[in-house]
């Protein structure tokens, strides 16, 4: 079963302005969405990527790399000409590099899920950058059923 992850940006930004702090990660398959302050993807038994809300911002932590999401620069991709890389990729605080995609790998270089980046063809709920699994262990932090 696959299972979209994606960040509600219109609660994200609704949480910024009145100073709250809804959940705006959404997990979805085809049956459900629920919104979460953490959703984590496991596999095997070890947990290969969590996704994580801080209040105003959300990080991706896939073992030991920080994935950090450019929002800024998927508004600037929409509105210009280049195609610029939207993730920015770091171990122990260090900088690795900046890419348009990541394969999310488990202890055993298996790839149990993908960030995938459309910015010219989004999801129909209107995400450009999501994470997409087929890992039937999906674990949820504090949820809010919508």
């Amino acid at each position: 079963m696959k299972t979209i992850i994606h960040v509600n940006q219109h609660v994200l930004k609704r949480n910024i302005k009145n100073g709250t702090s809804e959940p705006c990660i959404i997990t979805r398959t085809y049956k459900e969405a629920t919104y979460n302050k953490k959703t984590d993807i496991v596999s095997n038994g070890e947990i290969c990527a969590s996704v994580v809300q801080n209040g105003a911002s959300v990080s991706i932590k896939a073992g030991d790399q920080d994935i950090r999401v450019l929002g800024q620069q998927i508004r600037s991709n929409i509105n210009s000409n280049r195609l610029e890389p939207v993730l920015v990729v770091c171990q122990n605080k260090e900088f690795i590099s900046r890419q348009y995609g990541f394969d999310i790998k488990d202890s055993k270089r298996n790839v149990v899920a993908q960030i995938l980046y459309s910015p010219f063809k989004p999801l129909s709920c209107g995400a450009r950058l999501w994470i997409e699994t087929q890992s039937e262990n999906i674990e949820y932090g504090e949820t809010n059923d919508k």
